[in-house]
């Protein structure tokens, strides 16, 4: 993951017509396929994050601060989890 991803996870979360439940099963099979970590992640900002986020999300409407956007794409991992159950 990178900056410029929690661009495109805020633009995709905007959707209303996202199924949270597919995403769910698609994300834990994909991470069980790759095994380079367990679903669900923690997000952390890397240490060039900040301005590949700034370039990524110039012009966009999304949160101005990649610290922010990593809350965010937490929660945003938390309510596609929540959506399995």
């Amino acid at each position: 993951m990178s900056g410029r991803d929690l661009v495109d996870l805020q633009l995709l979360g905007e959707s209303e017509d996202i199924d949270l439940a597919q995403v769910a099963a698609t994300c834990a099979r994909l991470f069980d396929y790759r095994r380079q970590q367990a679903w669900p992640p923690v997000i952390t900002a890397g240490t060039q994050w900040a301005t590949l986020y700034v370039e990524a999300a110039h012009g966009l409407d999304v949160i101005p601060d990649v610290e922010e956007a990593v809350i965010w794409a937490n929660e945003f991992i938390r309510r596609i989890t929540a959506a399995m159950d």
